[in-house]
This record gives structure tokens, C-alpha cells and sequence, in this order.
């Protein structure tokens, strides 16, 4: 009996130890943020639910008044087994990255559980006037049933260590945020350039940073780093006295967040590509997303430029309430100062002029295909030309210019496939760029793969819906994945006389992708749009 209830004790710590490793991964895709992670909780089979917890508690007790340690050894050892298994084969898109925050985290839920389940076991024993019930083999029993309840419910105790330590999160915060402001203005001289939008700011970071390294020695903050800390963390471990500039893209999901940036890197410069309805779950309406990406024109002080895409009107109907000066940029439009004008495509990518009003600048080539790359490099081109970039370097920055990945990466498969890479996010006026990029490629069959957009609120079935009416319009087959995620998509496409025959829905990605192979000819061109984090994958 002693080995099986050491083996029982030992795969019940086992799966708790990958179940609190499982949330923790979770908390942070969630940004540590306790209401994020309520909300994923929520809508993740029940974690905060109490029914699931309620049907296991009253198993567990079964087995409790049946009094057979056999039975209940042999259900924590099967279960045990089980779960720690799927956890340990689950593939997740991002891994968990064991910063110093998460193992603090992960430690702190760790010693919550097993004094939570060593506590009870021994208020049982206490409490209980049965002799049985206090011997080493109950207070065993009950600690392999405690701990193993405990670990399943962990999400309220993952919860309770995360608000445990923010004060102390807070405090590190603080100091590594003062840090990196002090270092950053320790170097002499340098000029900051913000760059936010609700798409676009990744492209147009990218294009910025290799047509300025024509001239200066640039930093920016590298993949998607755009939250304050990550912010942060590249002043701390990247930035040298030699950079001449630092380039930082803010990203936001709630009003103050780019402020709170600003307040940070003080920015000299802005650009802001695109202000349109994405993460309406956190900010309900466009008008708070509006205001929340102006937050960066708000800190330009006087003498800085701020860069605004005049394509959208969200932007272009902007009042003028900040100290820089405002310069609109445009393509194929009258409505900035400067315009993108006589765009033409070829098999090589594209050619273009950029104009200042009525007067020609430059003529520009690049590799890269589609208009949203036109605007893009137009912000990167107009802030060029205010750090006094000579017209032949920012010429031969664009044509050096390469693809970001997974922002509509054109890619070519050995068999003949064309790739159109849009995996990173969507949302509503991306979508329909990325439709009209597949709609104007030659080649044969378009297809198009996509699990839809999230994070758009109440607006978030309206959206998908109107993304397949307009997939009908371009898409000569579609792979939707997700069943549940995608059933506005399905109605949309049914509403637009789309041939339904020419729709298969995948349970997930794997499904989806060998669908795809067993039907995919050459000359094929397939649209990755979207590609949901594992939060929306539990």
C-alpha cells in the first residue's frame, strides 16, 4: 500500500506542478493582467466556472465516503497521469518565457497550493472525531485529493499569487522603468521616434529603421516589444552611447498605455499608420481607440513631426490639439502634403513617386507588393526626409527594403504555391487589404485560411460576417478554423452566394493545413489571415 500511495502523492505533485505551469503560460499571454485572465478563464472550458468545479468536488467526495483507499489512489494516479500527459504534449505557437516575473509567479502559486492542500488535510484530521481519520494514511489520502482538487481549480489561486505580488511587481517596474529612462537620456543627442496604429506600426518600424540606417546608427525596439516593459527592456539591453536613433513602436490595449510609453522615451518624432476598429473588447468604441493612439501625437513636443495617414479618416479629421507639427501622407490621394503617386506593380514588385504637394521628389522601387506597403514606407519616408535623409539614401533604403514576417509575406513554396503570409493579427481594414492583395495576384486557385478576428467586442460577429461576404468576392476556396470561432464567416459567405461545396472547416491549424496539402496545385495562391494565440486555443 506504501508504494502505491507514494506514487499517487508523487503524479498528483507531477500534475500539479504542469498544471500551475499551464496557467502561469496563460497569465502571461494575458499580460499579467488578472482581468484578461478572467476573462480567457471564463471562456476556457469553465476554469472560473464553478460547475466543473462543483462535478469534480462531488466525485472527489464520492470517493471520499466510499473510504476506498484502493479506488481513490488508483483515480488520482489515472487522472494524474492523463492530464500531466496532455500538458507535456501540448504544442503552444509562443512558449512560456521563464522570466523573473513568472517564476515568481510560478513559485509563489506553487507554495499557495501546498499549504492550502497540507492545511486542510490537517484541519480535517483535527476536526474529525473518527480515530481512523488521523492516522499518517488519512492525512496522506487527503493531501493526494486536496492537492489533486487544488491543482485542477489552480486558476483562482494563480490569481491570488499574481495579486500577492504586485506591489512587488510594481516596485521592480518602477526601478527598471526610471533606469531606462536615465539611460536613454545619458545619450547625447539622440532623437526618438514613436510609431503606433492599430496596423501597420510593425511594417512601418521596419522600413523606418533600414532607410534611417542609410545615414545613423539606429536602434529600435525589436519584434513585437511594444508594451511599456518591452520598451523598457531594449533601453536596458540594447541601447549603446553610439545610436544616433531609437525607434519605438507603442502598442495599446487600453487608454494610457501609449502616455505611459511617451512618458518614458519622450519621443521627438511620430508616426501613426492607421486608427480603426481593433481590441474593441478593452476599448469598447473606435472614438477611445482614436484617442488612445493620439496619446503620441500628444507628447511631440514643439519642433518634432508627427506622421499621420491621411487614407484614413479616423486621422485625417483629427484636430490639431499637439505642439508638433502635423504632415499628412497619403497614396494615390490629394488629401496629404505628401503623396504617393503613378504606382506600377511588376513580377520585380513596385515603382512609385513620391510628390510634396506639386512637386516631385523622388522616384522609389521596392521588392514589396501592395499598397498597404506604399503607405508604410511613405510614413518611414516622410520622417527620412525630416532627419535631413538624402533623397538617393532613402531611395536605396526602400529598395533594400525586405518583407516583415508574417505581415503579408509573400512566400513561394517548392511545389509552385504562392504564400500570402498575414498570420500575425487582423482586424476589419486589414482583412480586406490582405482580400484585395489575393484578388490582384495571377496565378490559379485562391484560397484563403483564417480562423477569423478577435478581440473586436460586441462588433466581433457583425465583422466576421462582412469578412465573408468579401472573401465570396475573391476566394475560390475557403479553409475556416475553428467551428465555433468562424460560424459568422460560414453566414457570410452563405449570405453572399458563395458555393458552399468550396468551404471546409478544420477543427484547428493541423487539420487545416492537411487539407490543404492533399488539394493545393501548383500556381496556387493561399492567404494565411490571422492566427489566434493560445489563449483562444484552450
Amino acid at each position: 500500500m506504501i508504494a502505491l500511495q507514494i506514487t499517487a502523492l508523487l503524479l498528483v505533485l507531477l500534475y500539479g506542478l504542469n498544471r500551475y505551469k499551464f496557467l502561469l503560460h496563460m497569465m502571461q499571454q494575458n499580460s499579467y493582467r488578472n482581468e484578461r485572465f478572467n476573462k480567457w478563464a471564463a471562456q476556457s472550458k469553465g476554469l472560473l466556472n464553478p460547475m466543473p468545479d462543483v462535478a469534480t468536488a462531488i466525485s472527489l467526495m464520492l470517493l471520499w465516503f466510499l473510504n476506498n483507499e484502493m479506488v481513490i489512489y488508483g483515480f488520482a494516479i489515472f487522472a494524474s497521469l492523463y492530464t500531466s500527459y496532455t500538458y507535456l504534449r501540448k504544442k503552444h505557437k509562443k512558449k512560456l518565457t521563464w522570466t523573473a516575473r513568472a517564476k515568481r509567479i510560478y513559485g509563489v502559486s506553487l507554495v499557495f497550493w501546498l499549504v492550502l492542500s497540507l492545511g486542510l488535510s490537517f484541519t480535517l484530521m483535527a476536526v474529525s472525531k473518527n480515530p481512523e481519520n488521523q492516522s499518517l494514511g488519512s492525512a496522506l489520502k487527503n493531501v493526494v485529493v486536496l492537492a489533486y482538487y487544488l491543482a485542477f481549480s489552480g486558476a483562482r489561486l494563480m490569481l491570488a499569487a499574481n495579486t500577492a505580488l504586485q506591489p512587488v511587481e510594481k516596485r521592480i517596474n518602477n526601478w527598471y522603468i526610471a533606469d531606462a529612462a536615465k539611460m536613454l537620456q545619458s545619450v547625447h543627442g539622440i532623437k526618438v521616434i514613436g510609431i503606433t496604429g492599430s496596423f501597420g506600426k510593425t511594417s512601418a518600424k521596419h522600413f523606418l529603421h533600414r532607410i534611417l540606417s542609410e545615414k545613423y546608427n539606429v536602434l529600435m525596439t525589436p519584434g513585437s516589444y511594444n508594451t511599456t516593459l518591452g520598451v523598457v527592456r531594449t533601453i536596458r539591453e540594447q541601447l549603446k552611447p553610439q545610436h544616433q536613433v531609437f525607434i519605438a513602436e507603442m502598442g495599446a490595449k487600453q487608454q494610457g498605455d501609449i502616455k505611459e510609453i511617451c512618458d518614458i522615451v519622450k519621443p521627438h518624432h511620430a508616426i501613426i499608420t492607421a486608427i480603426a476598429e481593433q481590441h474593441l473588447d478593452t476599448f469598447k468604441t473606435l472614438e477611445n481607440v482614436r484617442k488612445t493612439k493620439l496619446e503620441l501625437a500628444d507628447a511631440i513636443p514643439a519642433g518634432g513631426i508627427v506622421a499621420l495617414n491621411a487614407d484614413y479618416d479616423t486621422i485625417y479629421g483629427s484636430a490639431k490639439t499637439w505642439q508638433g507639427t502635423s504632415c499628412f501622407y497619403s497614396v494615390d490621394t490629394e488629401k496629404g502634403e505628401y503623396c504617393a503617386k503613378n504606382t506600377e506593380y511588376s513580377a520585380h514588385g513596385m515603382k512609385f513617386e513620391v510628390w510634396h504637394n506639386d512637386q516631385k521628389l523622388m522616384h522609389l522601387e521596392t521588392r514589396l507588393m501592395g499598397s498597404y506597403n506604399v503607405s508604410n514606407i511613405m510614413a518611414a519616408v516622410v520622417i527620412a526626409i525630416a532627419l535631413d535623409v538624402p533623397y538617393s539614401a532613402i531611395a536605396v533604403g526602400v529598395k533594400r527594403l525586405e518583407p516583415v514576417a508574417h505581415r503579408l509575406d509573400v512566400k513561394r513554396t517548392a511545389g509552385g504555391v504562392t504564400i500570402l503570409d498575414d498570420a500575425f493579427n487582423s482586424n476589419p481594414a486589414g482583412a480586406r487589404m490582405a482580400l484585395d492583395v489575393l484578388g490582384k495576384m495571377a496565378g490559379g486557385s485562391k484560397v484563403v485560411v483564417t480562423p477569423g478576428m478577435i478581440e473586436l467586442g460586441d462588433k466581433q460577429e457583425m465583422y466576421n460576417f462582412e469578412f465573408g461576404k468579401q472573401m465570396a468576392a475573391v476566394a475560390n476556396y475557403v479553409v475556416l478554423v475553428g467551428p465555433k470561432q468562424t460560424a459568422p464567416i460560414y453566414n457570410g459567405l452563405e449570405e453572399a452566394g458563395y458555393n458552399m461545396d468550396q468551404v471546409f472547416v478544420a477543427r484547428n491549424l493541423t487539420e487545416a493545413t492537411s487539407h490543404l496539402n492533399a488539394r493545393l496545385k501548383t500556381g496556387d495562391v493561399v492567404l494565411y489571415e490571422n492566427d489566434l494565440p493560445d489563449t483562444f486555443n484552450e
